[in-house]
């Protein structure tokens, strides 16, 4: 055979090889699959949780090492009480994606008002005489760490209306809450977004009562992260207004529920 139709034949066996080596690459699509995460929410100070994701060769990293660890198989270990996302991250044609998951670590509650614990710090711990109040178990309220959204919000959804959530006591705010959003219905209001709220696994967020916005304001030294304005309450007072708490001052008022205030989700423990 001509030594010039030899090189060409190697050359076109060489490109084709190459050709057929590119193809086996999954291309891209054009729509991404995001990694999911599975595995437990919380972990204990020094002890261990083992996460784990629905795609394979990605990486683990912490969002806050003073926090938790994790291992590059996924091993999370809790180092000091708090919350801290853990991200796993892939890359492949369709470029780098990463999903978190928010991890609690706990330890020994005392609790103290201002401790970690439940997804966010102990506000108030029921005393005798207490609506709910148990000397055998300890149960009081538990406030996000920050208030939600980045501007304050209002209470009604748009039109004003008696939606029945009059409870003012301890222990009434969850259940001023599930009242407005079933007869006022969902939006961006303030008991509609503490019902969406999920933290490190705990789904069971409220709009405090009147009582109970009066508790977070009594220790909001402990607590933190509180500014001067006024709170919204889940307590209503008819269909144009609802209680709320200037945390300056401590004055409660009856408010517009068109007016824009500041709201600090809680739950129960």
């Amino acid at each position: 055979m001509n030594k010039r139709y030899l090189f060409l034949l190697v050359v076109l066996i060489a490109v084709l090889a190459s050709c057929k080596k590119g193809g086996d690459k999954t291309p891209c699509d054009g729509n991404p699959t995001f990694p999911k995460i599975t595995g437990p929410v919380s972990v204990a100070m020094g002890n261990t949780i083992k996460l784990s994701s629905d795609m394979a060769g990605g990486k683990w990293t912490s969002g806050n090492e003073a926090t938790a660890t994790v291992s590059s198989d996924g091993v999370v270990t809790g180092v000091a009480a708090g919350v801290v996302a853990i991200r796993y991250m892939v890359s492949d044609a369709c470029g780098a994606r990463f999903n978190g998951q928010e991890i609690e670590v706990t330890g020994p509650v005392s609790y103290t008002i201002g401790e970690r614990y439940g997804g966010g710090v102990i506000a108030y711990v029921l005393q005798f005489g207490d609506p709910g109040y148990d000397a055998g178990v300890k149960h009081g309220l538990i406030a996000y760490t920050e208030d939600w959204g980045t501007t304050p919000l209002v209470w009604y959804n748009g039109a004003m209306m008696v939606t029945g959530a009059t409870g003012t006591a301890l222990g009434t705010g969850s259940a001023n809450t599930g009242t407005i959003v079933a007869i006022q219905g969902t939006g961006s209001n303030a008991a509609a977004e503490c019902l969406r709220l999920v933290r490190a696994g705990y789904d069971d967020w409220y709009l405090p009562s009147k009582n109970e916005l009066n508790k977070l304001y009594q220790n909001k030294a402990a607590i933190g992260g509180f500014g001067t304005g006024n709170y919204w309450s889940s307590s209503e007072i008819d269909a144009d207004n609802a209680w709320s708490q200037e945390f300056g001052t401590g004055t409660t008022a009856s408010d517009n529920k068109a007016k824009q205030c500041s709201v600090r989700p809680v739950r129960s423990f």
